[in-house]
Order: structure tokens, then C-alpha cells, then sequence
């Protein structure tokens, strides 16, 4: 009884005791997961040079970028699997080898066609980064509280990604050539392949046996997707159709945006850019605000608070939308009302961007409550693909219908996607919060105190069965 408050004061990060992660093991596994980012981020301000350096056409630079996002955000789930019956870290290590493997064939492309494969292996290995880091992260910080206070952490890097890569892409690529950016990425890569002997083994049956045979490997991962699929409720769909609708958000606002600031705004390419990355900033004022806030609000008000906010500013946006039609956009972006226009558009992006990631940690730990150790890192990997396909798809409609549907214009493209994204969030947001969950944390803790006093008996299935029945 004297132990727990002593356990309430423990620092998030600490390398006391095997329920928290160590400053040096948390720095890993956010760099680890920033190269999911980095590696398109780095990538796309070189799109021109490459375009003309292998005399390629833009529908073969596209795909390069395309693909990458598709297969990057379908294999996610693949990996988490393979950690769920092979261990987090051998599951990482082979992620990271695919991804050096897909670096080095894009850096030494001689044509287009041979850098859309080296781009699609890239896709496949960096998905293990983010969708794995998460699922250590969700394996070690079993507390409510302690959990969304380190996914808050975590998510708080990714922006730093945003702010910095494509810059940094664009000065490696003007000073040294764009294959360069692909070493870079190779160096990264290898980096933290090696640091991958800072961290320990998080799944919780591989970290209790040295050794198993293929027969309970087999068990073990048909039983993580028995579990996934007993857990599978409405609030977790829901939770996924969210965080696509917010990811979605953010690739038709960071697609078009740029566009509409230079063309209609008169706004310069170095303007421009700095306007972006300022983007960054907000996403991480977003994590940031979600973890102050939650020393005085449980997870779950917290939650009722961020998503009110969020469904707030989409319905407000969608009402603008409904009521001036194409017509509001012309007028408001003449050269006379320009500047009042950008800073609508600009505080329109910040305030989702900020709200995404404010309400992200939250969202997160509440699907995660009450399931096991295979079911919770499967849900982590099939959120991780989620945001990355509905990343890249949005990104691409929102460009294929400004460029071939010009009598809409760019800004009402962005306006009219920002609207339909935001009000299919506000419907998963009545769906997600109508009912489902407690007024405070209670319920979680207590799913978490379960898990944590006989996590055998009560959420997980004997190593022995196979058929996925219940001990």
C-alpha cells in the first residue's frame, strides 16, 4: 500500500524499473518513427530535379511518391503481426533492413521506373518504424495516464519532421544533388538499426521465453487476430474513421495549400515554405497542451474537450463553405481582401492541426483500453496504415481535381475537401463519444489494472492454444 504513491510520482521517463522507458530508449524510438516521415518529407521538394534529372514524366514522379504512401500504409498491420509472434525489435530490424534496401536502390536509380521500386521497398520497411514504436511505447506504459501522457510525447516529434525535412531535403538537394538526400536517409537508417541494442523486448510472450517453435509462433499470431477481431467494437472503427478524417485533412491542406499561397496569394516559394513548416510548430503546441492539461483532466474529459473544439471549427467551416459556395472564395481572394483571406486560411490550418494532435494521444489510449498485449499493437498498426493511406489518397484527389477541374479553383477545392473531411469527422466524433465511455478514466484504470495484475487469465490466450479458446 505505501508503494503506489510512490509510483504516482515516478517520472514518464526513467530507467528505474521495467514500466517505464528510459530517456535514451524514448529518443530512439522517436527517431526511429520520424524516418516514416522524413523519408517523403525529405523527398518531395526534389521532385522537379528528379523529374528532369532521369528525364522522367510527372506521372512516374508522382507514382514514386504514390506508391510509396499506398504500400507504406498497407503494410503497417503486416508488420505489427510479425512482432506479435517473432518479438518487437526482430520485427523492427526487418522493417529497417527493407527500408535500407529500398534507399539504396532509389539513390543509385538510373531511371524512373527503377526509383518507384526502390521507393515502393522504402514504403515497405519504413512503415514498421512508426506502427512498432507505437506498439512499445502502448506494451511498457500500461496506466492510462502514464500511456497518453508518452503517446503525447511521441506524436509531439513527428511535427518536428514536418518543420525540418523538407528544408533540409531542398538544401542537400540544391547543394549536393538529390541523390544525396537518399544517403542521408541510409546513414538515418543505419543509425538506428544499431541502436536497436538500446532497446529491450516489449511483447510480453517473446520477453518471457528465450525460444518457441514455429507451431506457437503460428498460434500466437492467429490468436492476436482472434483477439483483434473480439475487440473490434463501434468506438474503435470509429477511432480509426477519425484519425483518417484528421490525416486526410492534413493531406489536402498541406497539398494545395502551397499552391493557393503562391498563385492566388502572390506569396514567394521561400514565403511559402516557412508559412508550411510553420505548420510543424502548432502540431506540436497540440501534443504539448494535451499533456498540461491532462495533470488536471482524466484522459477521457480531456478527450470530450478536444473533440467539442474540433467539431467546433469543422462544422463552423463547413456552414462557410455551404453558404458562399464557389462564389465566396473569388471574391474573398481578390488582390484587395488577399491578406485577410491568407490569415483565414492560415488560422484554419493551424487551429486542425493543433486540435489533431491535442485529441491524437487521447484517442489513442482509449482504443487501446482494455485489450491485450497481440489485439492492442494490431489496432496500433492498422491506425498507423490508416493515417498513411488516407494521408496520401487525400493528398492526391485534392491535386488531380484542382489541376483537372480549374473552373473550381484551387482554394475551393481546399475549402470544399477541408469541409467534407471535417463533417465525416464530426460524425465519428457524436459516434465515438455517444455513450461508450465513462465520465472519467475509472473504466480505463480499471481495464488497466487487470491487464496489469493477471494479464494471462484475463486478456491474453494460453501459449498452447491455437484455436484462439480462452484459459
Amino acid at each position: 500500500m505505501e508503494s503506489e504513491p510512490a509510483s504516482e510520482t515516478e517520472p514518464l521517463l526513467s530507467n528505474r524499473d521495467e514500466d517505464h522507458l528510459s530517456l535514451t530508449q524514448f529518443t530512439v524510438l522517436a527517431a526511429t518513427a520520424a524516418l516514416c516521415n522524413a523519408s517523403s518529407d525529405m523527398y518531395v521538394p526534389l521532385l522537379p530535379t528528379v523529374k528532369e534529372d532521369l528525364h522522367a514524366s510527372w506521372l512516374m514522379i508522382s507514382l514514386s511518391l504514390i506508391l510509396n504512401w499506398t504500400f507504406s500504409g498497407l503494410t503497417g498491420p503486416a508488420w505489427v503481426t510479425l512482432s506479435v509472434a517473432r518479438g518487437r525489435l526482430v520485427a523492427l530490424a526487418c522493417g529497417l533492413s527493407m527500408f535500407l534496401a529500398g534507399t539504396i536502390i532509389s539513390g543509385l536509380a538510373a531511371s524512373a521506373q527503377m526509383l518507384v521500386v526502390g521507393r515502393i521497398v522504402q514504403g515497405f520497411g519504413e512503415s514498421s518504424a512508426r506502427a512498432i514504436a507505437e506498439a512499445i511505447v502502448t506494451d511498457v506504459y500500461v496506466q492510462v495516464d502514464e500511456r497518453n501522457e508518452a503517446l503525447a510525447f511521441l506524436s509531439s516529434t513527428y511535427p518536428v519532421v514536418i518543420i525540418c525535412a523538407p528544408a533540409l531535403g531542398g538544401l542537400v538537394g540544391a547543394a549536393l544533388g538529390w541523390r544525396y538526400v537518399f544517403a542521408i536517409l541510409f546513414v538515418w537508417g543505419t543509425i538506428q538499426m544499431l541502436s536497436l541494442a538500446l532497446l529491450r523486448e516489449t511483447q510480453p510472450r517473446v520477453a518471457a521465453k528465450s525460444s518457441s517453435s514455429s507451431a506457437t509462433d503460428r498460434g500466437r499470431v492467429s490468436t492476436g487476430w482472434g483477439l483483434l477481431s473480439r475487440s473490434i467494437s463501434v468506438r474503435v472503427v470509429a477511432g480509426w474513421a477519425f484519425n483518417l478524417s484528421a490525416n486526410s485533412l492534413a493531406g489536402t491542406m498541406l497539398s494545395l495549400y502551397p499552391y493557393t499561397l503562391e498563385n492566388i496569394y502572390g506569396f514567394s516559394t521561400q514565403v511559402s515554405g516557412l508559412i508550411i513548416g510553420s505548420v510543424g510548430f502548432f502540431c506540436v503546441v497540440g501534443g504539448v497542451c494535451n499533456t498540461c492539461l491532462h495533470h488536471y483532466l482524466d484522459v477521457v474529459p480531456l478527450l470530450r474537450v478536444g473533440m467539442t473544439a474540433y467539431t467546433t471549427v469543422t462544422l463552423g467551416l463547413a456552414v462557410v463553405t455551404a453558404l458562399f459556395g464557389t462564389d465566396a472564395v473569388p471574391y474573398l481572394t481578390d488582390r484587395g481582401n488577399a491578406f485577410n483571406t491568407y490569415w483565414f486560411s492560415t488560422l484554419v490550418m493551424y487551429a486542425f492541426q493543433l486540435l489533431w494532435f491535442f485529441n491524437y494521444p487521447a484517442i489513442l489510449t482509449v482504443l487501446l483500453s482494455g485489450l491485450g498485449d497481440e489485439a492492442r499493437a494490431l489496432v496500433v498498426g492498422i491506425n498507423s496504415g490508416i493515417m498513411i493511406i488516407g494521408f496520401g489518397i487525400s493528398a492526391l484527389v485534392a491535386t488531380m481535381v484542382a489541376r483537372y477541374f480549374p473552373p473550381f479553383g484551387a482554394p475551393n477545392v481546399l475549402y470544399g475537401l477541408l469541409s467534407a473531411w471535417g463533417a465525416f469527422g464530426c460524425c465519428d466524433y457524436w459516434i465515438f463519444l455517444s455513450g461508450s465511455l465513462p465520465e472519467s478514466d475509472a473504466g480505463l484504470k480499471n481495464a488497466a489494472a487487470l491487464k496489469a495484475d493477471a494479464p494471462a487469465a484475463v486478456l491474453t490466450y494460453d501459449d498452447a492454444t491455437e484455436d484462439g479458446d480462452e484459459v
